[in-house]
């Protein structure tokens, strides 16, 4: 799937590079720890409480048969006590090109200053900005303004939110 049009910014530790379009593929698929899981599941809980508010953390997901945690940057000390206090569980970091805290922070403000934008979240790898726009919107113009604005780079989806009661 195609990010962007012309220009597209990178990130990298911080570091801001031109890097064309882009199109991105998953190479490892990722799926959320299904309540079945068990003790993948209450590792994920556990890892997602610790390390949430660490602008390095994207998130946890559950990927051929062990946790994968997105996270920009090396390994902390704090990820290596959570890996002790879960012996057994096999945790591995992908690393995140954005700094997902920071991304998300910037994100937030489409959202409050849009109407267009309806939800915003960070890419499951941490490559990019997921924002999802009302239905009609020019996704080409929006996609590189809203990357251009934030800094990083943005899919745009289309369409609503769907309430949590399916209505």
């Amino acid at each position: 799937m195609l990010i962007c049009g012309d220009a597209l910014t990178a990130c990298d530790k911080g570091v801001q590079r031109h890097a064309g379009s882009i199109r991105v593929t998953d190479p490892v698929q990722i799926t959320e720890a299904a309540p079945q899981d068990g003790a993948l599941a209450s590792a994920a809980s556990l890892l997602t409480k610790e390390l949430s508010g660490d602008p390095n953390f994207g998130s946890v997901a559950l990927g051929q048969g062990k946790l994968v945690i997105t996270w920009h940057g090396p390994e902390n000390d704090r990820i290596a006590l959570l890996r002790d206090q879960l012996p057994g569980v096999d945790i591995s970091l992908r690393s995140a090109a954005c700094v997902p805290g920071t991304a998300m922070d910037r994100a937030g403000t489409l959202l409050a200053e849009d109407v267009r934008v309806r939800v915003v979240g960070m890419a499951n790898d941490g490559s990019h900005v997921v924002a999802t726009v009302s239905e009609g919107a020019d996704s080409s113009a929006l996609a590189a303004a809203y990357e251009a604005r934030l800094g990083y780079p943005v899919r745009l989806e289309t369409g609503g939110v769907v309430p949590a009661t399916g209505n």
